[in-house]
């Protein structure tokens, strides 16, 4: 049954409740971004929409994953699929308020390899920072990882890093941005690309970046590669 707002202290009601709304509208308009999670605010919002009051269950982000730095400094850690598709990837990193740079949108969709589920891959991520600048070079920094025995990636290791790891946790490992070295995915001009997780003052960002051989890389980023698992002792 509808509640109809009158003198006194509904009519306050309906002051106060207009107020509420229109903090809301200040908040997600702020230059330096909304500073709660607007996914929750969504479903909040549209759940009052619809006179939903009782208890919400939200889906959250993932666990934060920890990681440890080996003694020649390269992070590890690992990240389990859930089997989205690259479609549903774009849907899930936008509902959770990441961007996606139209690149990054581009290559993602045209991503072949298909997704897995329940896949637990162990990545290794090589500090830029670590590397010489005659050395951070694509075709050199693949074959140094070749000689470790580190492996390419699946294309959705770059989403699920995307969304495991905070910007403040990029910020914390000394990274502004961590490209999985997977196999390259070519755009719509036959170019290939990989993808990567850049860190910035307006929010987690999912980009891409043109991988040519020759080409040269920044030091304040990683490398993410994947290390085999290793099989039980016989």
């Amino acid at each position: 049954m509808a509640t109809p707002f009158a003198a006194g202290e509904e009519l306050q009601l309906a002051f106060d409740l207009e107020a509420q709304l229109h903090e809301i509208g200040r908040q997600i308009h702020q230059k330096v971004g909304y500073p709660f999670d607007p996914n929750q605010l969504r479903i909040h919002l549209q759940r009052a929409i619809e006179g939903k009051f009782g208890e919400i269950i939200i889906q959250t982000a993932p666990t934060p994953t920890a990681w440890k730095v080996d003694d020649e400094g390269n992070i590890h850690f690992t990240l389990t699929s859930n089997g989205f598709s690259p479609q549903q990837w774009e849907q899930h990193l936008e509902r959770r308020g990441w961007r996606i740079s139209d690149y990054a949108r581009q290559v993602l969709r045209r991503a072949s390899e298909a997704p897995t589920n329940g896949v637990t891959y162990n990545i290794v991520v090589c500090q830029g920072k670590l590397i010489s600048d005659s050395d951070r070079i694509t075709k050199k920094i693949r074959a140094a990882a070749d000689k470790k025995g580190w492996l390419k990636p699946h294309w959705e290791v770059a989403c699920l890093i995307r969304d495991t790891f905070t910007d403040e946790q990029l910020e914390q490992m000394g990274l502004w941005y961590i490209v999985t070295m997977h196999e390259p995915i070519k755009d719509s001009d036959g170019d290939p690309y990989l993808l990567r997780s850049d860190r910035d003052d307006v929010g987690r960002r999912l980009c891409a970046h043109y991988d040519r051989p020759g080409d040269g890389w920044r030091d304040v980023g990683g490398f993410a590669f994947a290390v085999p698992q290793v099989g039980p002792q016989t």
